[in-house]
């Protein structure tokens, strides 16, 4: 927090890889993750190249 107690945001990015991407998504979106971002390998579409899921905010 900063001196006006206003909280800052985060600047940690926890990142993760997986052999099996697109069933990694699947499973994260099924206990509520979003996918705000997927990025498909233009040559296979079965691979993807980079992906960002969020998890809902709480609001107090």
């Amino acid at each position: 927090m900063d001196t006006n107690g206003d909280e800052k945001p985060s600047l940690v990015w926890p990142t993760l890889n997986y052999d099996d991407a697109p069933a990694a998504i699947e499973l994260l979106q099924a206990i509520g993750f979003t996918a705000s971002i997927v990025v498909r390998s233009e040559h296979d579409e079965s691979v993807i190249e980079h992906a960002q899921l969020h998890w809902p905010k709480v609001e107090p």
